[in-house]
């Protein structure tokens, strides 16, 4: 039967075949300090190995810090204690060589899909002739094809997320850091969209880390999930999920789907 291996919790580190880690957290923590001078402890004590190639998702309530880690790892704010490593170096300020991909797209409304998709070469200040070509492709490869001169109002939300995901990644970056992406997209838009982003992994081999709500999509998307518990956030179970390389909506209704779900589920439950 297929199933996952529950991996050691927070507290303990294993040695990966994937070589050096494109993220490790070592003991890390995180306080925020209010304007009314309370200490608010959003992480403690995570441990966590990122290999390269891998879609990690990370599910937990609301508020146990799953968005503060995506912020540790794209260097928007530094630890309070422990260490936070890039390929074994640590590294201090905000990443440049990231994708990143929120809830809500952020999309300019006077530019153009295109453009809008270019807007992170843009920045960059690549050269529009070099980077083109790959971004029209990954627009057809995400059923863009033809939209190209669209303006935002005219898409609908899964169309305005697809538009963010290849601005996320017109630049290849290193790591593609997905907050909560799908979240504000119908069901059945969701489920499409999951499998999109399954088949852009298989296909590119990026390393994702996504956070979520919805267990079922931290289950069908990850080669591994993660399980926080409430502020302060820690890693209550590191689980490798085994559910095949090719996976469509078929694989929801399935027995093994539903075994896996359950046991996140339980596990949040435990909290």
């Amino acid at each position: 039967m297929t199933d996952f291996a529950d991996r050691p919790t927070a507290g303990t580190q294993t040695e990966s075949p994937g070589g050096v880690p494109v993220v490790e957290f070592q003991g890390v923590s995180k306080t925020f300090t209010t304007r009314s001078g309370e200490s608010i402890e959003a992480l403690r004590d995570v441990d966590l190995s990122v290999q390269p190639g891998e879609l990690l998702t990370i599910v937990g309530v609301s508020g146990c810090g799953k968005s503060t880690l995506l912020r540790l790892v794209a260097g928007l704010v530094q630890p309070t204690s422990g260490r936070l490593l890039y390929e074994g170096e640590e590294r201090t300020g905000a990443r440049d060589d990231l994708g990143v991909v929120f809830q809500e797209s952020v999309l300019f409304p006077w530019r153009t899909v295109l453009d809008n998709a270019l807007v992170p070469a843009v920045i960059k200040r690549a050269r529009r002739a070099e980077v083109e070509p790959r971004v029209r492709q990954l627009l057809a490869d995400v059923g863009l094809s033809g939209f190209e001169k669209k303006y935002p109002f005219e898409l609908s939300g899964g169309m305005k997320q697809r538009t963010a995901l290849v601005a996320a990644l017109s630049t290849e970056p290193s790591v593609l850091l997905m907050d909560e992406p799908f979240g504000a997209l119908d069901a059945m838009t969701r489920e499409q969209m999951n499998v999109d982003l399954r088949r852009l992994w298989q296909e590119r081999s990026n390393t994702i880390i996504l956070i979520t709500h919805d267990v079922a999509e931290a289950v069908f998307l990850g080669t591994r999930a993660l399980v926080m518990t409430p502020r302060p956030g820690r890693i209550k179970a590191d689980m490798e999920i085994d559910l095949g390389a090719e996976r469509d909506i078929s694989l929801l209704g399935t027995a093994e789907f539903a075994t896996l779900t359950g046991k996140v589920r339980r596990e949040l439950d435990m909290n």
